[in-house]
């Protein structure tokens, strides 16, 4: 499996409005100026902080994000709908991001872009756009170009070309991202990459993959049609007719690790030697999987089956940690061929010393960019060598950068509560108080 360069390298990303994060926070993953390097090297980045602080909400601000702009009239699902209304913070109501991101089209030519959309809800609980706007930006992250940009239903500019097709209504676009409606009927046959491809891209290229079970996995991977890292038309002409092969895992109500369309279920039947190859790391008494395929209309639900010496075990009885390790492996695979890849919970259910050594590998000699919430704090020694690689979200809902002091220890300091006061000023005998003597006449 080809490690693949990155087409799209996330600098940095403002949100505000999700679960308890109701100011802005900011995440930065390169430093002022973009060089060649950065396309070149990992981008690994540890986000900790106490329970509760609204580390997932982080990533669920990406999965409502790659939601919105990647589909048309995304409210109208009810389940989607539900869910982004408990989502939002309830004291602001209204969740917003801003996306600053990278497109190299070939070594030493980068493209600049920051796009963002604000959802808000009505009194009736519904979510809508209420803004969104698209820039190009110099190489001092300072616009020089608005693409688009629309508010309260309204757009207010575009410089977009005339052979892309949206509708220009008020209902429309408070309901839709106008980055989810454009079409590219009318400008196939440009000879090159126009602005608004890049910016259209982007958003299909994040992966989510939460650590519950109860929540949805999703990652496309568009990969395999990279040419030698450079964008190409036929690479988006084929992209934007959804030919491109992709990895979906969705946890679909049943014990099953991908749910596919089936005239996509090849693909991911030649992945199983490799997951054999992942899991037998971790589980060396591992014989054999087989991927056992169920049909539920054009879907195929795929499922492993572990083979060992005299007995085997389906996918919905086996161990929690090989399962998670399951679910990890098609989103590895898409951060390995070029996605920018959210994961939340990463180090659940996982032995510490194989997450650390997973880790160790993708930071050391993998092009990639991953972003993870954990509570493992020993990787954090692992990532000390990178920069902007590891961040602490404080209760206050302030992120704190950790920054290289000498051969200052990064897990040290956080155990100390030297970053931003997190985890929190704990001594062992504080439980005394909840676990020790009863008080006298205490039921």
């Amino acid at each position: 499996m080809k490690n693949l360069p990155l087409m799209y390298l996330l600098v940095s990303s403002k949100i505000a409005g999700i679960k308890n994060i109701e100011k802005e926070i900011e995440i930065s993953f390169t430093n002022k100026y973009l060089t060649d390097q950065d396309f070149e090297s990992s981008h690994i980045k540890a986000i900790y902080g106490s329970n509760g602080a609204g580390k997932s909400g982080i990533v669920h601000a990406f999965e409502i994000y790659k939601y919105v702009a990647t589909n048309s009239f995304p409210f109208k699902d009810l389940v989607f709908g539900h869910k982004i209304a408990q989502l939002i913070n309830k004291k602001t109501r209204s969740f917003s991001i801003e996306n600053t991101f990278a497109s190299i089209v070939s070594s030493g030519v980068h493209y600049l872009y920051r796009h963002s959309i604000t959802i808000g809800l009505d009194e009736a609980n519904n979510a809508f756009v209420a803004k969104e706007k698209a820039e190009r930006l110099d190489a001092r992250f300072h616009s020089v170009n608005t693409l688009f940009e629309t508010e309260k239903g309204n757009l207010v500019s575009s410089s977009l070309p005339s052979g892309l097709k949206y509708e220009d209504s008020s209902s429309f676009l408070s309901e839709n991202s106008l980055l989810s409606s454009l079409e590219f009927r009318g400008i196939r046959d440009e000879k090159g990459i126009m602005d608004a491809y890049r910016v259209f891209f982007f958003p299909r290229f994040l992966g989510i993959c939460f650590g519950s079970n109860e929540d949805a996995h999703d990652v496309f991977d568009y990969g395999s049609l990279f040419k030698n890292g450079d964008l190409t038309n036929d690479t988006f002409r084929a992209m934007s007719k959804k030919k491109a092969p992709f990895l979906l895992y969705r946890n679909a109500g049943e014990s099953c690790l991908w749910a596919v369309p089936t005239e996509e279920e090849k693909p991911y039947l030649r992945l199983r030697g490799r997951l054999e190859k992942f899991l037998r790391l971790l589980r060396p008494s591992i014989r054999s999987i087989e991927l056992i395929s169920k049909h539920d209309g054009t879907i195929s639900l795929l499922a492993p089956r572990f083979y060992y010496d005299g007995y085997d075990v389906d996918y919905e009885f086996e161990s929690t940690g090989v399962k998670k390790l399951c679910q990890l492996f098609a989103t590895l695979v898409s951060a390995s061929r070029g996605s920018i890849v959210f994961i939340d919970e990463i180090d659940a259910g996982i032995h510490d010393v194989f997450f650390t050594k997973l880790v160790e590998y993708f930071a050391k000699y993998m092009q990639c960019q991953i972003v993870m919430t954990t509570h493992h704090v020993d990787v954090m020694e692992t990532l000390k060598h990178s920069k902007k690689s590891i961040d602490v979200l404080t209760d206050e809902g302030v992120v704190v950068p950790w920054k290289r002091n000498g051969d200052s220890s990064p897990s040290s300091n956080f155990r100390n509560g030297a970053l931003g006061g997190v985890p929190f000023n704990l001594q062992s005998f504080d439980f005394a108080e909840v676990f020790g003597a009863d008080e006298e006449g205490e039921q």
